[in-house]
């Protein structure tokens, strides 16, 4: 059964410029970003099959990111 539920956080200047530069890099309001975030993180706690999904695809991105930082650190440092 779905169920609705209606979060109110507050935060400080410097943490809502934060949040909505991370929230832009992925092309989305702070709202949805928040949401969204809070998902995958109750997703990927759940312990279902679903959660594992997520948290193994997130895993997979992360080395995915993590690779393509040490590629173009090593290119920079041969010029």
């Amino acid at each position: 059964m779905a169920r609705d539920l209606t979060i109110q956080i507050r935060l400080t200047k410097e943490e809502h410029e934060t949040i909505a530069a991370q929230a832009g890099r992925e092309g989305l309001g702070v709202g949805t970003y928040l949401r969204a975030l809070a998902l995958r993180n109750a997703f990927e706690s759940s312990g279902s099959p679903r959660g594992k999904a997520f948290a193994v695809r997130r895993r997979a991105q992360k080395r995915a990111k993590s690779s393509r930082t040490r590629q173009a650190v090593g290119e920079g440092h041969r010029r």
